[in-house]
């Protein structure tokens, strides 16, 4: 069985490092142990990568997470219609013959006809992942969809719970919001970021603790970045 992973830039680890401290401390590879093999069409080379995934809603913000954790806007993002119909990947090289990958995944809750097509390409593409951040918002009330689907994933993938994180995105827009010219929240925010946090904790209560961030204003965005690398690092 093949399955295709679509690059939209190749780079060094080093342009990450630059951004956020926490890619520093990826380990480097000794052998190829948790390291997947992808075979290029192109050239017939075998890469081993250690790939992050970015699942959720459509329209939850995986895309922009992914272009504010990179510094790029190679991932497309619209707020009232779907971007993600494949794997999308930016590939960046730890050596010679290693790559840590970030893949963007299409969403679920589109439709129902959508998520039966994109059940096997998940199934098929989580199997080799080193992380799966999954993401929920500050501003959402129903999780049932999100339940469903990572109760599934769970029983269909031994061992995705030590290699996922919950990620609660889009903290800027937690009530009340605000006008200030700040990337922090306001005091009030923060009591909504939190108690939506430890209501996230209780649903899911995930194997590694949630983290809540903003890719709008780069909140938290070093917290995430350290989490992968803590779950890169453990897988």
């Amino acid at each position: 069985m093949s399955i295709t992973k679509y690059y939209q830039y190749r780079g060094k680890l080093s342009e990450l490092s630059s951004r956020f401290s926490a890619f520093k401390r990826l380990a480097q590879p000794h052998n190829s142990t948790g390291w997947h093999p992808w075979v290029d069409r192109n050239t017939s080379k075998t890469t081993y990568d250690k790939m992050v995934f970015f699942v959720g809603k459509t329209g939850f913000g995986k895309s922009s997470t992914v272009n504010a954790i990179t510094g790029r806007t190679c991932m497309k993002t619209s707020e009232v219609e779907a971007c993600t119909r494949q794997c999308q990947t930016l590939e960046y090289q730890v050596d010679d013959s290693h790559c840590l990958s970030m893949a963007d995944l299409p969403g679920v809750g589109e439709s129902q006809s959508r998520d039966q097509e994109y059940r096997k390409m998940y199934r098929d593409f989580l199997k080799k992942a080193a992380a799966v951040v999954y993401l929920v918002r500050v501003d959402s009330r129903d999780f049932a969809i999100d339940q469903a689907v990572l109760e599934q994933l769970c029983q269909e993938i031994p061992g995705l719970e030590q290699r996922l994180i919950i990620a609660v995105g889009q903290c800027d827009k937690a009530e009340p919001i605000s006008r200030q010219a700040s990337n922090e929240p306001t005091m009030e925010q923060w009591r909504t970021i939190q108690a939506k946090v430890a209501e996230v904790d209780r649903i899911f209560s995930p194997y590694w603790p949630v983290v809540a961030y903003s890719a709008a204003t780069g909140w938290n965005l070093e917290v995430l970045a350290e989490r992968m690398i803590d779950v890169l690092n453990a897988n």
